[in-house]
């Protein structure tokens, strides 16, 4: 209501009037102001002495809280530092009624407080202070008039202030202070000028202080840090990284993670939704918060897509190792309009940080070259699509999944998947998008293009996919019988220049049988040592031994082809089953089963032929592993490769890679020699053969290697890149003559440089490994959605949990890996 009177702290008396009210308050001084600067006290923790300035209580003033400060800290605190609060405590305002003087009691007492003149060095009190004197040059009583100005400056930097001096500095402080606009005091030097802040001395801690007077010791510190040309950001990065953590959660600052950030760290880690629970929990101790999961699940929805759809399709699975085959259900998931799958794929890409590229004009700038294609990994197959105008096109980030199913890669199998996608497949080759324009590549290993095109793949007559060479010409130089006649439209139902050979594939096909030869290699010169150092394995015994494992060698050979032959005929006869009405009448079916029953009765006998030179060989030489086949193990652990152990002990794309540099080739063929000169040397002559020998044939081929397997190439490229095919066919025919060319081998000397020169590009861009890593993490994302029963639930959120992980929208918001700082020696 209006006249009512006012409620809470009474307003404070002005500063003028309050100062004049402690002077009139105060008693009258002990000691003069001159004196109090020649005096010393004695004990500055005794009753006389000020807990502010730690001086002569000189006229002291009694607080409402009980402490005694002396009248010139009062004055100064309201005058200078505009601060009306208690020194002491902080709990009140000084005021008229808050300050009166103390008893007299306590003024006797500090009358008798024992003080030290500064000149002489005499002992007395403070009452007979003022009937001291000396005859010092400084002392204020006896000679004030002797200390002038010129005196002062005269006076050495490092020599201690007279008190005379110190009266006069604050002095002349408080007065450059009074006229100056702003708490910071500029002081002109004979070099850089001295900026002096009024920091007034803190008798509260903050922690117990006032609002008003914490704000008031924030906006000092700010000033300061604007004097130094500071932030506050500068001064939280000085911290240590415990003193800062420790900051930063005493101070509670809430941070809020965005939705595609979260669901970012979500796809970037592989988590699961509960596991994203628990990091949530573990964040919100540091006051760090994710979004939603609400959001999260919409954002994930709206990123992946509507276009996937999961049934149960039979499929043909072989049982029995593969004599039988039988039907059952199997989850399918598979996108259900490709187009528009791609659509959303090629958005994705293009709005992305990195964008597109056309790596150098190397492909047409109206273009966008896509690859699709599959393989079979970890008891399922994936058809994935891949854009070459990517700066890492290969990798698994860069790897859409269109269809996944529970089953094998035989040919009944794909009709079953993926006959429904021919026309949309048709229809993305030479799609128009935005202003470009698609082309579509087919890409897979040599054993998916046989199973696609319709070929029977290495053991077929004609096994080559580019021409119609046969098996037995394979071993016939280049040179010598010239290019086949392509293979055409019509032969294999698509044109032959539109998919991508699989250099990865290729290589490692090459290199396993250069290793299989040297590990041969490596068990003569064991047979060698073994039958010099062994009398029994001598003559007639050890030549029956070596020529029977020469025979197995080559029946195992042709056991492998037949086991090949009665596959592809099963496989053959369950595609007749679906796709011909009346199979058993039929007789294109009769006649494939006659020869399936021909090929497994050949398939039997050369199994049985197998197992009496394997019995033989057992009778006439039990031996171990020799030394040199035992190096072998020892130069892979050595560079850190293990082989697959349950598939032949074969290797893997990243092996290649890693044993075809010249210092693996080096530590690999180094080792043989060195067992010769170390535990045989009565083979040291065939062991220092064998070495050279294989470190030639490696070195060649991993120059081949390189060149057909980089990105772009150039036509000198692609010249020494065919110099180098040819070098090492040469040397690989004339060092092995008895070692059959594999269809790999003829497709890197007929094929590979004819691609090149038509696309300018190499396996490195074109080839499947992105699709060859989908298989290891796949397989860890079904463990992680393992507690899901229903196995087509299951299969379902995998893709969707894949396909979110390669998602350009937030892998532009992962961040780059932290480069190791290389450890000094």
């Amino acid at each position: 209501q209006k006249g009512s009177k006012g409620r809470g702290r009474p307003k404070s008396d002005s500063s003028t009037a309050l100062i004049r009210s402690m002077h009139e308050i105060a008693p009258l001084s002990i000691m003069s102001s001159c004196e109090s600067d020649n005096f010393r006290l004695m004990d500055e923790s005794a009753a006389g002495s000020c807990p502010l300035c730690h001086s002569f209580m000189d006229r002291p003033l009694e607080l409402k809280c009980g402490s005694t400060v002396c009248l010139k800290c009062c004055c100064e605190r309201v005058e200078i530092n505009d601060n009306r609060s208690c020194p002491i405590c902080d709990s009140h305002d000084l005021s008229a009624l808050t300050i009166k003087a103390p008893t007299e009691t306590f003024c006797q007492l500090l009358g008798s407080v024992r003080v030290q003149c500064v000149t002489c060095s005499t002992v007395t009190t403070a009452k007979d202070a003022t009937t001291h004197s000396c005859h010092s040059q400084y002392s204020c009583v006896s000679s004030p008039s002797r200390l002038s100005v010129r005196d002062i400056l005269d006076r050495p930097m490092d020599s201690s202030l007279h008190p005379l001096e110190k009266r006069v500095t604050v002095h002349l402080l408080k007065r450059m202070m009074a006229t100056s606009s702003s708490s910071i005091v500029t002081v002109p030097t004979q070099r850089r000028p001295l900026q002096l802040l009024q920091v007034p001395t803190p008798v509260v801690e903050t922690a117990r202080a006032s609002t008003r007077t914490v704000k008031r010791r924030v906006q000092k510190v700010s000033e300061l840090r604007d004097a130094l040309g500071l932030s506050l950001a500068d001064e939280v990065q000085a911290l240590s990284k415990k003193k800062r953590a420790e900051e930063l959660q005493g101070i509670g600052l809430p941070v809020q993670l965005p939705t595609d950030h979260s669901l970012a760290i979500k796809a970037s880690l592989s988590m699961s939704w509960n596991k994203l629970r628990a990091l949530r929990r573990w964040l919100k101790i540091f006051n760090i918060s994710l979004a939603s999961e609400y959001r999260q699940r919409k954002m994930a929805k709206d990123v992946v897509g509507e276009h996937m759809t999961a049934e149960m399709v039979p499929f043909f699975f072989p049982v029995d190792g593969g004599k039988e085959v039988e039907v059952k259900e199997a989850p399918f998931v598979y996108a259900r309009n490709l187009i528009a799958t791609l659509s959303d794929f090629l958005s994705s890409h293009h709005s992305s940080t990195q964008g597109l590229t056309w790596h150098n004009n190397t492909i047409p700038s109206d273009e966008l070259w896509l690859k699709i294609g599959g393989d079979k990994g970890r008891g399922s197959f994936k058809l994935n699509l891949q854009l070459v105008n990517v700066l890492h096109p290969n990798s698994m980030k860069n790897t859409l999944l269109l269809a996944v199913y529970k089953a094998g890669d035989k040919r009944s199998n794909l009709h079953i998947a993926f006959d429904q996608f021919q026309e949309q497949v048709t229809e993305m080759d030479g799609m128009k998008w935005r202003e470009w324009k698609t082309r579509l590549f087919l890409s897979g290993d040599y054993e998916f293009l046989c199973v696609l095109y319709g070929l029977s793949g290495a053991s077929g007559r004609h096994c080559c996919l580019w021409c119609h060479i046969t098996s037995g010409e394979l071993s016939t130089p280049l040179a010598e019988r010239g290019h086949k006649t392509p293979r055409t439209l019509a032969s294999i139902k698509s044109d032959h220049e539109n998919f991508v050979k699989a250099g990865l594939h290729l290589s490692l096909g090459i290199f396993n049988r250069l290793f299989d030869l040297l590990e041969l290699a490596c068990e003569e010169l064991d047979l060698k040592v073994a039958a010099e150092r062994d009398p029994d394995l001598g003559g007639e015994s050890f030549r029956r031994y070596s020529a029977a494992l020469k025979e197995l060698s080559a029946l195992k050979e042709q056991h492998e082809t037949a086991i090949e032959r009665v596959a592809t005929f099963k496989d053959l006869i369950s595609y007749l089953l679906v796709s011909i009405p009346t199979p058993l009448e039929n007789a294109v079916v009769q006649n494939t089963m006659e020869n399936a029953s021909s090929a497994e009765k050949e398939e039997e006998e050369l199994a049985s032929q197998i197992e009496e030179v394997e019995k033989c060989i057992a009778e006439g030489y039990k031996k171990s592993h020799g030394p040199f086949f035992i190096s072998i193990g020892e130069s892979l652990s050595q560079l850190h490769i293990h082989r697959q152990a349950y598939h032949g002990a074969t290797f893997v794309g990243n092996h290649v890679h890693k044993m075809l540099q010249s210092e693996s080739i080096m530590v690999l063929c180094s080792k043989i020699k060195g067992v010769a000169q170390t535990s045989c040397p009565e083979v040291l002559p065939d062991a220092t053969e064998t070495a050279i020998k294989f470190e030639k044939a490696f070195t060649l081929f991993s120059k081949c290697h390189k060149g057909y397997n980089g990105g772009v190439v150039s036509d000198t490229d692609i010249c020494n890149i065919e110099e180098d095919i040819q070098a090492f066919m040469a040397y690989y025919r004339a060092t092995f003559p008895f070692s059959t060319v594999l269809p790999k081998m003829h497709i890197v000397e007929d094929h590979a440089v004819p691609w090149l020169k038509r696309w300018h590009v190499g396996s490195g861009l074109m080839g499947e490994q992105g699709a060859e890593s989908i298989h290891a993490h796949l397989h860890k994302l079904d463990v992680q959605f393992c507690g899901i029963p229903n196995e087509l639930q299951r299969l379902q959120y995998i893709v969707r949990e894949y396909n979110l992980q390669s998602s350009p929208q937030l892998n532009d918001l992962q961040p780059p890996p932290r480069k190791r700082e290389k450890l000094m020696d």
